[in-house]
């Protein structure tokens, strides 16, 4: 009841972040200054880093189980909130905007990864297969709010503070999700350990 929605709320934020940098990224590094080919190197490099990301999220998630992808919005935040609020240097705030895309992939990739582990065996592909359905409201939602944000007249660089909310919705839906999920297993255990007969 509470595991399905909380999902698709972390995979929606998750996709709006992704779309919007993929959608407007460039664009936002031109009106910071940036001259055209240091935006495509960027958003060339991110693109990259996000991948890098996702791939060692999913070998943490073996090792360390779902609550790994806690790591990813936890780097994300502070690295958005910095781009955002301070100006920075144009080198340094490059190898922020880098590194934040790295953990923004890696929790994206990490979504795919671990959707299917709190569901069980029946359902799973079903409940996986509507989470990443669902997602695709973010990716929808992502380039638009993008739009109406860079068409305002607040400044270009506070776009990272917004952006900052979609790794913490995340993180939060997270942690609750691996709580509930926590709860079921022990109940389910306690459940089969009465069943069993004794002696």
């Amino acid at each position: 009841l509470w595991i399905t929605p909380l999902l698709w709320l972390a995979y929606i934020a998750s996709s709006l972040a992704i779309y919007f940098i993929a959608s407007w990224g460039p664009l936002v590094f031109e009106n910071l200054g940036f001259a055209r080919s240091a935006a495509a190197l960027a958003a060339s490099v991110g693109s990259i880093a996000g991948a890098v990301g996702g791939l060692l999220l999913m070998r943490f998630t073996d090792r360390f189980g779902a609550i790994s992808i806690l790591a990813m919005p936890l780097g994300a935040i502070p690295l958005l909130l910095l781009m955002g609020l301070i100006e920075l240097p144009h080198m340094i705030f490059m190898v922020a905007f880098i590194a934040a895309v790295f953990f923004l992939g890696g929790q994206h990739f990490g979504m795919h990864s671990i959707a299917g582990i709190f569901y069980p065996s029946a359902t799973r592909a079903n409940g996986a297969g509507w989470a990443t359905g669902i997602a695709k409201f973010g990716s929808m939602v992502g380039p638009l709010l993008g739009g109406i944000f860079l068409s305002g007249d607040r400044p270009v660089r506070s776009i990272f503070v917004f952006l900052a909310l979609c790794p913490a919705i995340l993180a939060v839906a997270i942690f609750v999700v691996g709580r509930l999920h926590s709860r079921l297993i022990a109940r389910e255990n306690a459940l089969m350990s009465e069943a069993e007969p004794i002696g």
